[in-house]
């Protein structure tokens, strides 16, 4: 019998191009400019962009990468467990009309009710994405069972190798 790809065992697609995501840190205006700039030279067309409680400053932030990188850059929110479930259900309506794409690990990862819930709300307009709550094939098992969330965020580094990896996936 013949092994099959990973993308046709998940029942997805393979896309012809390969896209990795430029990071950029929480960081004062001028250096979030700076660095925003290099992954705009470099190419990057899509950013996970760290955000905090602060709604005006997120905001700024989603803005210098639509004004330095393009409107159509991808933008990814890694909200770094930060937010309540009040300050989710404030500021995601924002995320969404500012056409960020997906906020990850926007709660601690013992927080459970609070994403089945946030996930219920608006599920359908953003992905909820969770990462630190992943560890085993039985956790993300569980995630994924339970509306923890409607994406994953799967790290080889963090998972000891691209074969435990896929043994998540």
């Amino acid at each position: 019998e013949e092994a099959s790809p990973v993308h046709t065992l998940l029942g997805a697609s393979l896309s012809a191009d390969l896209q990795y995501s430029g990071v950029c840190p929480m960081a004062d205006e001028g250096k979030t400019a700076a660095l925003l700039q290099r992954l705009h030279r470099i190419g990057f067309q899509e950013v996970k962009l760290k955000l905090g409680r602060n709604l005006e400053e997120s905001l700024t932030r989603i803005q210098m990468v639509k004004e330095i990188m393009g409107a159509e850059t991808l933008i990814r929110a890694d909200l770094n467990c930060a937010w309540s479930y009040k300050d989710a259900q404030k500021q995601l309506p924002y995320l969404i009309e500012a056409g960020v794409m997906n906020a990850e690990q926007i709660f601690l990862p013992e927080q459970t009710a609070a994403y089945q819930l946030i996930t219920k709300e608006f599920g359908h307009a953003i992905r909820i994405t969770i990462d630190e709550g992943v560890t085993t094939p039985q956790s993300a098992l569980e995630v994924m069972k339970s509306g923890i969330g409607n994406q994953l965020n799967l790290k080889v580094s963090k998972h000891g190798g691209i074969l435990a990896t896929l043994k998540i996936c």
